[in-house]
């Protein structure tokens, strides 16, 4: 079971990339990162399909991401999470 202090640990470790950051509005993956920007957060949108979500530039791909992101949040279904944690090496497991 995760701790709130490690929830906190991993927060802490801005800025955060969020993989599956949707461009809807209406779906899951956008309104997190929505509320997550709107709480003061450094959230990195992911998205290869996309340019800009809320005014904020998004990366085609986790392998774009700048080297100082050390989180990744991932928002996408079960069968493209393993692709992409796989190319994500800077996370212990």
């Amino acid at each position: 079971m995760v701790t709130l202090k490690q929830i906190e640990e991993f927060i802490a470790l801005e800025p955060v990339a969020m993989a599956g950051v949707s461009r809807n509005p209406k779906k899951f993956g956008f309104a997190a990162f929505r509320e997550l920007k709107e709480k003061g957060m450094n959230i990195i949108p992911v998205n290869p399909n996309a340019t800009e979500i809320h005014g904020v530039k998004v990366f085609p791909d986790i392998k774009s991401l700048p080297e100082n992101v050390k989180s990744l949040i991932i928002m996408t279904s079960r069968q493209k999470t393993a692709g992409i944690r796989k190319f994500f090496r800077r996370f212990p497991k």
